[in-house]
């Protein structure tokens, strides 16, 4: 299994240029995906859209690609409310799990959006997949809420800040996904916008990038840079390893 993140460096507030863009660039790399790869878009990348024309466009992004789809996020209308939220495609072009942003951050709080409650779990390969769109990894209460604790956290992130440069952002999230991986055990991967992508007036910072609770060497991060996409191989027997590790010495898992 294999975790691709994006980090796109032009954005639109139209969808279907946003996923027409993903499409280009994934055959312009040459990209061979398998059934059990996982892509994860960034959030957002629906707009605001219909929930038939999101979830459309995720499902056909995932056959064409022949991997799993995260399909990062949308603004959705539900009767009074406007929730952040997305869902995940199988390369058969079905839906396996939806989820929503539970807590509206920055401008949407400005906006109205509301929070929603669905917390998006699904397995693949045996392995426990959650997807926390942005904002939420930084809540450790919603790990709590889990019913069991996840192998791979996934998070589709625009990660706009209100700071000039994206360097102060960008050290923030990396500490903030070292620490989750090595809290619970679990790999982190973030999808974002590429710096200077803007959402509402805000540049997003480009924080996109996989956080390894037990890395090979002494790298705990490993950024997306200026790539569109990057492959990250997960090694699930070293996770294993440091479960029991975990489990011998004490710690609750």
């Amino acid at each position: 299994m294999r975790l691709i993140l994006t980090q796109p460096v032009e954005r639109s507030d139209d969808i279907d240029l946003n996923f027409e863009m993903i499409l280009h660039e994934a055959q312009k790399a040459g990209y061979e995906s398998e059934a059990d790869d996982i892509l994860v878009l960034p959030e957002l990348i629906g707009a605001v859209s219909r929930a038939d024309q999101y979830e459309r466009w995720v499902c056909t992004t995932a056959e064409e690609l022949g991997c799993m789809v995260v399909g990062g996020s949308h603004h959705e209308r539900r009767g009074n409310h406007i929730v952040n939220c997305g869902a995940v495609a199988t390369p058969d072009g079905d839906i396996l799990a939806r989820y929503d942003k539970h807590r509206p951050y920055g401008v949407e709080v400005a906006q109205g959006i509301a929070g929603g409650d669905t917390l998006g779990q699904f397995c693949l390969n045996e392995r426990n997949i959650v997807v926390l769109i942005c904002f939420d990894l930084w809540f450790s209460d919603l790990f709590q809420q889990m019913e069991v604790w996840p192998d791979v956290v996934v998070t589709p992130s625009f990660s706009v800040s209100q700071r000039t440069f994206p360097q102060s952002a960008q050290n923030l999230w990396q500490h903030m996904t070292v620490s989750r991986a090595y809290e619970f055990a679990a790999y982190i991967g973030i999808s974002d916008w590429a710096y200077p992508c803007e959402y509402d007036g805000l540049k997003s910072s480009g924080v996109a990038g996989l956080a390894n609770p037990r890395p090979e060497g002494i790298r705990h991060f490993d950024p997306v840079g200026d790539q569109v996409f990057k492959s990250h191989p997960l090694n699930f027997d070293r996770l294993d390893q440091l479960h029991e590790n975990r489990r011998a010495r004490g710690f609750v898992r």
